[in-house]
């Protein structure tokens, strides 16, 4: 049982530092024990929702999947675990955005709102707006994105919320992508200044990463934050900003950085295909 702890709180300990690799090795570690001493069902629950997290960032979707459905079938037994029965319908809905079914994210994002509603709990619901707005930004419903996206900050304001930085980030990146470039930069100085104050080293990445792209045009400063990527594992976001970065570079008619980064995201996938191998082993 001692092991087993050790185990587990490793690994979120490692997750919170965005070290992911190392996250799934200690939980890996962790389930090897599972089974070994008497625990209820709801500790198992615990364990697959947070391993569900991990495979969900490592962009390892059916295994994600399959944890977070195992997951949320005991939470619903439950009547005071709705926070985590809403936690659970947010990996759910990413791992659909994943497989590039946003459509049919919404009805898990849609509950989601409605139970966060229901429990009256600001974070759940900043959350769920968040979700929403990043879906309908897949979808290139931009309105509806940004609505989202700005109710979002609005509750994470009130409650000093740790998601601010991210709110940030994708209302920015969403006001970038609709050529409101003032309002954009304006939230990328927010976003900064903000995960500075809180040290949050993964979202002001993707900041500096938006600041080149999309403000001032710096492809070193977008390249620095692949680096970033790279250096902690975070091959589903080298993937999917790789070839935002190639997309928008080719439209600019900057052919040889567009194939840069058409790299970065295949050798990305390269690496989530295999530790998805790996975890088949």
């Amino acid at each position: 049982m001692l092991e087993y702890y050790y185990q587990f709180f490793a690994g979120m300990y490692h997750f919170r530092q965005k070290e992911l690799i190392l996250a799934l090795n200690f939980y890996r570690n962790a389930e090897k024990q599972l089974d070994s001493f008497e625990c209820d069902d709801l500790e198992k629950a615990e364990f697959y929702f947070k391993v569900s997290e991990v495979y969900y960032h490592m962009k390892q979707t059916f295994f994600s999947m399959n944890y977070a459905s195992r997951a949320y079938n005991i939470y619903k037994k439950y009547d005071t675990y709705g926070e985590r029965r809403v936690q659970c319908q947010f990996i759910l809905a990413g791992n659909r955005r994943d497989q590039m079914l946003p459509e049919k994210a919404l009805p898990s994002l849609n509950q989601a709102l409605s139970e966060s509603t229901r429990l009256d709990s600001p974070h759940l619901i900043g959350s769920s707006h968040l979700n929403l707005g990043i879906c309908y930004n897949q979808l290139e419903e931009l309105e509806k994105a940004t609505d989202h996206l700005q109710k979002a900050l609005e509750v994470y304001r009130e409650v000093n919320h740790s998601f601010l930085p991210k709110a940030f980030f994708n209302l920015a990146h969403v006001r970038a992508k609709q050529a409101e470039l003032v309002t954009a930069h304006d939230l990328y100085f927010e976003g900064k200044e903000y995960a500075e104050k809180i040290c949050n080293s993964y979202d002001l990445a993707k900041l500096e990463m938006l600041k080149g792209l999309y403000l001032i045009h710096d492809l070193d400063l977008v390249r620095d934050s692949f680096k970033f990527f790279k250096e902690n594992g975070l091959y589903a976001d080298a993937e999917d900003y790789g070839i935002i970065a190639a997309e928008i570079l080719e439209t600019e008619e900057k052919i040889r950085d567009a194939c840069d980064f058409y790299r970065i995201a295949c050798d990305a996938r390269k690496q989530i295909q295999r530790s998805g191998y790996v975890n088949e082993s």
